[in-house]
């Protein structure tokens, strides 16, 4: 069975800058490497939805400029759904700029622009029509117009009954954790860092217990802990060479919601969204540089 999923948050521009060290502030480097492409957590995670056999469709906006046109253009070519990108006269398609340093780790800076302006009256009742499933990137829950969209598609979503998850950034639950809060009862799959979980609540089996159906707790190397009503189960990551780990989280949600939805048990949930998430750790790049073996 092919899947249907929407995906809402920001679509991008990422510009990828390799350096040998992180400058102090204030300083320089030089960079050995420079990559150009698309990305943006609901955009990375579509994709990797479309790559593991899923039909995805994003709902998303971007400038009326080129770099908009040419996001929307790759987007096809992969098979997503563009249908529901909207474009802003106001801000330019957004920009991520990238550093990554030895081990693969990332540093990044974000102008969020016209994603961040994606607003209530865009989310149309197509944006939903015939999907499986709603996936939301937790940046659309950081401030409004977008999060008025994010709450408005996660209404229609439930008058529908079509399942709900959320990835949290790191962002979110510094900044905003009211508003994981707020959404965890009404998902059946919630991904978020160990490490994110344990600021929000005391016991992350709390967030089971107030309605959450699963939550996957990202450990890094460690792998992940998949949490149910019933389960709280440890799965190890796969051993892959790191060369770059932006986007392995957006490629781990796309693994565990498809794990979800084929009924996969709490093991079995863990080792797929690990999986999806290590061969983005094992690529250059995230977005379109995605691929699967």
């Amino acid at each position: 069975m092919t899947f249907r999923i929407a995906v809402l948050g920001d679509l991008n521009n990422d510009l990828l800058l390799t350096v040998d060290a992180y400058p102090e502030i204030g300083g320089e480097a030089l960079a050995s490497e420079q990559r150009s492409q698309l990305g943006g957590s609901a955009s990375n995670t579509a994709i990797m939805l479309q790559l593991l056999g899923a039909q995805s469709r994003l709902v998303a906006c971007v400038g009326r400029d080129a770099a908009g046109d040419t996001a929307v253009e790759v987007l096809g070519e992969l098979g997503v759904d563009t249908s529901s990108i909207v474009r802003s006269d106001d801000e330019p398609t957004s920009t991520n700029v990238v550093i990554l340093t030895p081990g693969g780790e990332r540093t990044m800076f974000a102008y969020r622009g016209a994603s961040a302006v994606l607003a209530e009256q865009n989310i149309s009742d197509a944006a939903l029509e015939g999907v499986d499933w709603l996936h939301l990137s937790g940046y659309a829950l950081l401030r409004d117009p977008q999060r008025g969209a994010a709450l408005r598609a996660v209404e229609l979503a439930r008058e529908r009954g079509v399942r709900l998850s959320m990835d949290v950034p790191t962002v979110q639950w510094q900044s905003a954790p009211e508003s994981i809060l707020e959404l965890a009862p009404k998902l059946a799959l919630l991904l978020i860092s160990e490490r994110g979980a344990a600021s929000i609540v005391s016991e992350p089996r709390e967030l089971v217990a107030d309605g959450c159906e699963v939550v996957a707790l990202k450990r890094g190397s460690l792998g992940c802990r998949i949490l149910t009503s019933a389960d709280d189960t440890a799965v190890p990551a796969e051993k892959v060479e790191v060369v770059d780990t932006t986007g392995a989280g957006d490629s781990f949600a796309a693994g565990a919601i498809l794990a979800v939805l084929d009924g996969e048990d709490p093991a079995g949930i863990g080792r797929r969204a690990n999986a999806a998430g290590a061969r983005a750790a094992a690529t250059h790049g995230a977005g379109q540089s995605l691929r699967i073996d």
